[in-house]
């Protein structure tokens, strides 16, 4: 049986994810914006609650992805399911 996939943003990564960090699959993907904070130290982070970490970057965005940039975190995200086959 295969784990669930969870998708894992810098705006709920942040604020949730260590408190359900036990309950995270092993496969995770981080999306942070190019002007956000999060891309340089998202593998790390993520990495301290999963074992398979992607992280990937929404072209010029900052913390709102999805209302800066909607057309390219779609993107990722099919590129991701793609990938992992989710």
């Amino acid at each position: 049986m295969q784990n669930p996939i969870t998708i894992v943003s810098h705006d709920l990564g942040t604020l949730v994810g260590y408190a359900y960090a036990p309950l995270w699959p092993d496969e995770v993907l981080g999306l942070g914006g190019t002007a956000s904070f999060f891309l340089p130290i998202a593998e790390q982070m993520l990495s301290e609650v999963a074992e398979s970490v992607t992280v990937r970057a929404v072209e010029d965005s900052g913390h709102w992805m999805a209302e800066e940039q909607p057309e390219k975190l779609l993107e990722r995200l099919r590129e991701w399911f793609q990938e992992t086959g989710g």
